[in-house]
């Protein structure tokens, strides 16, 4: 129930601010309100839905400063994972990434996170994809180029010196910090 409740809050069909009824759903679901409600608590927990006293669950509303905050953060974390890889780097390789733009992106930054590494390494990344992919989905009105980024990123990941791979990174999020107010505005579309 979890998770399907999860791609349902992040997949950008709904904007900030909606009412989350548990009741519909449930039934959207298929499930009873019980564990639904209890997925929302959940879903709370990591700042993907907001619990509001005596109201209910709604959306987060996203604020141009709080995106910002998003993007500058998702940049620091690529950068402090890159900096824990090993001398050789022995990563995956990001020649298979989805063809969904949004899924791609996220899986893209999954890949800085070594695999067996941290624990926490992959569970702050999963936050920031998660608390991410609305705005990704909105990216795609903003940008027009997104799959030739991406695809540029995936090869400097592939085959640049680490130092290349994180100036394009720290470019990729300069632009969106850039563009806040325009994803904003596009999330709310």
């Amino acid at each position: 129930m979890f998770d399907a409740l999860k791609r349902e809050v992040i997949s950008g069909e709904r904007a900030p601010g909606t009412k989350l009824e548990p009741a519909a759903l449930a039934e959207q679901l298929n499930s009873s309100a019980t564990p639904v409600r209890d997925a929302l608590h959940r879903l709370a927990g990591t700042r993907l839905v907001e619990l509001r006293a005596s109201e209910g669950f709604y959306l987060p509303f996203i604020t141009e400063p709080d995106l910002y905050d998003l993007y500058a953060w998702n940049a620091q974390l690529v950068r402090l994972l890159a900096r824990c890889w090993p001398a050789h780097r022995p990563l995956p390789k990001a020649d298979s990434l989805p063809a969904d733009i949004g899924r791609a992106t996220g899986a893209f930054f999954e890949l800085f996170v070594v695999p067996g590494d941290s624990r926490e390494h992959a569970y702050q990344m999963d936050l920031a994809n998660d608390r991410l992919a609305a705005p990704r989905a909105a990216e795609r009105d903003v940008f027009e180029d997104l799959e030739s980024e991406l695809r540029t990123l995936a090869v400097a990941f592939d085959n640049a010196p680490t130092r290349e791979l994180i100036k394009l990174v720290a470019a990729y999020h300069r632009r969106r910090m850039q563009a806040t107010a325009t994803i904003v505005r596009a999330l709310y579309r």
